[in-house]
């Protein structure tokens, strides 16, 4: 059992927020790249690894991608909503994979709500790649809400003994 899990939990969210935020303004700067209107940048880093910029409309992989301000102030108050859910079920969880990944996707859902707010759209970065095949593009906000859900989706596969 997680002691006070809402303390837990918004403290992690709050981490991952500040490392979305930070590492958004340091590839910003490093690709020269402040707004959407800005050219295309691309950075070579390794064989399977570039910093390229994709600015994301959309909410996963560019679903729901709309153009102007209105997509993104309804996606956000969608973000929003979905946060404040979560923060009911985090001062409710009682497992530390729960809290862990309750905390991800709501630090995530955040960070890239900032995004719109001063964008229109979500700045992702982190590209990686195979034999030319370049599936996505995204940011830390978008690993912490992946690696956030997968740690719901082990929970929820793996109940304590007491559930079963």
């Amino acid at each position: 059992m997680v002691r006070r899990p809402l303390a837990h939990g918004l403290g992690w969210a709050v981490l991952i927020i500040l490392l979305d935020q930070v590492s958004k303004y340091y590839m910003m700067g490093r690709l020269g790249v402040f707004q959407p209107s800005d050219p295309f940048a691309q950075e070579y880093v390794l064989p399977f690894l570039n910093w390229s910029v994709v600015w994301n409309r959309g909410v996963s992989f560019g679903m729901l991608a709309a153009d102007g301000w209105t997509g993104a102030y309804l996606l956000s108050a969608m973000s929003v909503a979905v946060s404040i859910a979560l923060v009911f079920w985090l001062r409710k969880a009682e497992r530390t994979i729960v809290v862990a990944g309750i905390a991800m996707v709501i630090g995530g859902a955040i960070g890239n709500i900032f995004d719109r707010m001063r964008f229109g759209a979500v700045f992702d970065f982190i590209d990686f790649h195979f034999a030319g095949w370049h599936p996505f593009v995204f940011n830390v906000a978008d690993a912490g809400i992946s690696l956030g859900v997968i740690a719901l989706l082990i929970d929820g596969l793996f109940p304590k003994k007491s559930d079963s």
